[in-house]
């Protein structure tokens, strides 16, 4: 999926700026700070909010879509995972199977919490495309369905293209293709290892970034011994 000279506007203020990005099969995620231009990014690669300026050339197949906000309206959770799609219903299940929410296909998607709603809706985007965007999917997890659903993301992008919004920098690390956003700009991309530096993390988010090892990995906390 190409991404180039993409720019939007939003009653009349700028939100992309001149983006330019290749999202390859794999798992590709966005950070940056709130009002980067992350969700504006994926809303317009779906034809929710139109470009004024750019390309974008979207891969073969079916796009699937978590989005940040969640269903308002009562429907049992096999329903939400039904609407809009024809999708058969053993391949939702099978997703939801696993990400461990298969027990909770007869329930009512307004019951459900937060975290919960959010692993329904991430099954079914993965259900649904072969490129998948999810918009913060890791938001409101506890941390069972956080490695859960880290697993899921690292097994399914070995054969879709996934492009995950995020605060999370340890899910970063994990990525294939890493992109930092700040003021609708791209402001570096590449690999986990070029990418993901503390210098610039500590630019991307305005504050100091440490590296820390911690066994074999390598994670990213922000410094806060002089508060």
């Amino acid at each position: 999926m190409l991404i180039k000279g993409l720019s939007t506007q939003i009653h009349g203020k700028v939100i992309l700026s001149d983006v330019t990005v290749n999202f390859m099969k794999g798992l590709n995620v966005i950070l940056g700070p709130n009002g980067s231009g992350k969700t504006t990014l994926l809303r317009t690669i779906i034809g929710m909010i139109d470009p004024v300026m750019g390309e974008i050339t979207l891969d073969e197949g079916e796009i699937g879509y978590s989005p940040a906000e969640f269903f308002p309206a009562p429907m049992r959770v096999i329903d939400v995972m039904r609407s809009g799609t024809s999708v058969r219903d053993s391949i939702y299940l099978s997703y939801l199977q696993e990400l461990g929410m298969d027990e909770y296909r007869e329930r009512e998607f307004s019951t459900l919490s937060s975290g919960e709603k959010r692993m329904v809706l991430v099954a079914k985007a993965l259900a649904e495309g072969n490129s998948v965007l999810m918009d913060e999917p890791l938001s409101n997890l506890d941390a069972r369905n956080y490695v859960r659903l880290v697993k899921a993301m690292r097994k399914f992008s070995k054969t879709k293209t996934i492009i995950v919004t995020s605060h999370d920098v340890e899910l970063a690390t994990v990525a294939d293709h890493v992109v930092l956003m700040k003021n609708g700009m791209v402001f570096k991309e590449g690999d986990p290892s070029s990418a993901l530096t503390e210098e610039t993390l500590s630019t991307l988010y305005d504050v100091k970034m440490r590296r820390v090892k911690v066994g074999e990995r390598i994670i990213f906390v922000k410094d806060i011994s002089n508060i």
